[in-house]
């Protein structure tokens, strides 16, 4: 199964201007967003209102706009997106304190090929489980010209892993300000790689999830907006979930048996409109009746309780 949104891609590998998100620019943006659409439209107002430089405003709109907290209205103004107002604006998670909120922005992320495709290709289509920079950059050039997809410079592309590997580790930084800004991403906290090195090569691999990090309720949007975005299929199997592009149990790097517990509980529930079916050996989610709940309305149920 393929991610929807990954057809017609036109891959994006910048942005960032190198800065990994920052802990308090998205409390501090989507007010301002709110209030004047246009602003992130004009990085030297949005540097006086947030109190940061040039570069890191152009980075607080790549951030917005690639975890879906923000939408393009047309090429001059931007609106808070649902997610966000669900999420922030509502009051639930104000300060983005909660680590739910965390996993969801890294899902929202990953899942995101049109203005993150190197994210999109790490967590979804990379097949082993452990890279290193060398090896990550000579994979997704191997991916854009097996897909046909423009290839990023060397320049673009070494400056977009580093800002990834600076979104989630800070290993290898050795400048303090490097230092401060990743300890400053809220997205450092899930720790999602391992880091050691073997002969002077630095080299990461996907640690390996309990159940219980990633709650369900998260776990249950997460697929809910997966199953959505593939049209709500009456059935799925087990390996459909564990491999597919754009699957939480794919960005999350789930183990087989993680994933049949999450989906144990996810079945359980009525409100979903799916059931976790293990007749005759065979794992699937099956839909015997019609969705009764879009994933959008999950998300504020969850968040109407935090």
């Amino acid at each position: 199964m393929e991610l929807s949104e990954n057809k017609h891609l036109t891959p994006h590998f910048s942005g960032h201007e190198t800065f990994p998100l920052r802990h308090a620019w998205i409390p501090k943006a989507l007010p301002l967003v709110a209030e004047d659409d246009k602003i992130l439209f004009r990085p030297e107002e949005l540097m006086l209102r947030m109190g940061v430089g040039k570069n890191m405003a152009q980075s607080v709109r790549h951030w917005l706009e690639t975890t879906r907290l923000v939408e393009l209205q047309s090429k001059t103004n931007h609106r808070v997106s649902e997610i966000a107002t669900i999420v922030f604006n509502d009051g639930a998670d104000p300060f983005l304190e909660s680590t739910d909120t965390i996993w969801l922005l890294h899902f929202l992320m990953a899942t995101n090929p049109q203005k993150s495709s190197l994210w999109y290709y790490l967590f979804n289509l990379y097949a082993k489980q452990t890279f290193t920079k060398t090896r990550l950059n000579e994979s997704v050039l191997i991916w854009c010209d097996s897909e046909g997809l423009q290839s990023p410079s060397q320049t673009t592309l070494s400056r977009d892993i580093t800002a990834l590997l600076a979104t989630y580790s800070s290993a290898v930084l050795k400048r303090e300000k490097d230092l401060q800004a990743v300890l400053s991403c809220p997205l450092k906290e899930l720790h999602l790689f391992t880091h050691r090195t073997d002969g002077g090569d630095h080299i990461w691999k996907f640690r390996q999830l309990t159940f219980g990090e990633i709650s369900e309720d998260i776990f249950a949007y997460c697929l809910l907006r997966f199953l959505e975005v593939n049209n709500w299929p009456s059935s799925i199997s087990f390996s459909d979930i564990l491999e597919s592009p754009g699957s939480p149990a794919r960005v999350f790097h789930f183990s087989e048996n993680l994933l049949a517990k999450y989906l144990h509980g996810f079945g359980l529930r009525n409100e979903y409109s799916y059931r976790f079916s293990t007749t005759a050996g065979s794992k699937q989610l099956l839909r015997p009746r019609e969705v009764e709940s879009s994933s959008i309305d999950v998300l504020k149920k969850i968040y109407s309780h935090s």
